[in-house]
């Protein structure tokens, strides 16, 4: 069921997405109880579905329970409560709240830094998820300032007190596909 639902997302056939993943959400909860591994699996991709039907508010409220499970279950630093974090981050963006989604964003970062190493291409796709929540118009953020250890900026008033004069390599972004789906 949920992997005829992955398929129906892939193919952009939202409601028939959703349909399978709201069953195979409430089976799950009953079957394995509300916070198992798969469970929160099926919880992020019925919200990442409800995110690319621009319902914000409904994805919101599946994310913020899921990184609140994810948190206490499988701790910060696990990679899907990252996964999480930053699918949120990009929820907060679309509903305007750019602070949240920012700050939310940076700890992501950080966390990503203190377990994977700032060279890990985990660590750098994350990086340009933060870069692409900056508003446009602000200045971009550097790899070497989010590695140091993120004092990376969006702007004025923000900028790290040793960094502010530093050129450094910023990081392109594609707006496509940015948020990662769990599987």
């Amino acid at each position: 069921m949920n992997n005829l639902a992955l398929a129906y997302q892939e193919q952009g056939r939202w409601d028939e997405a959703e349909k399978l993943q709201v069953q195979n959400l409430e089976i799950r909860k009953r079957v394995s109880g509300p916070e198992h591994p798969a469970t929160l699996t099926s919880m992020g991709n019925l919200a990442s579905t409800y995110w690319n039907q621009g319902r914000w508010d409904e994805a919101e409220k599946l994310e913020v329970q899921n990184l609140e499970i994810r948190k206490r279950v499988s701790g910060p630093e696990h990679p899907e409560t990252l996964t999480g974090m930053s699918n949120l981050a990009f929820t907060y963006r679309d509903q305007g709240r750019h602070a949240e989604a920012g700050a939310l964003m940076k700890d992501c970062v950080a966390l990503q830094i203190q377990k994977l190493g700032e060279d890990h291409p985990d660590t750098q796709n994350i990086v340009q998820h933060l870069q692409s929540l900056c508003p446009q118009g602000l200045k971009p953020l550097s790899r070497i300032a989010v590695a140091r250890p993120l004092r990376a900026w969006c702007g004025a008033g923000h900028a790290p007190e040793e960094d502010q004069d530093e050129e450094a390599e910023s990081i392109t972004t594609d707006d496509d596909n940015e948020r990662d789906s769990i599987e």
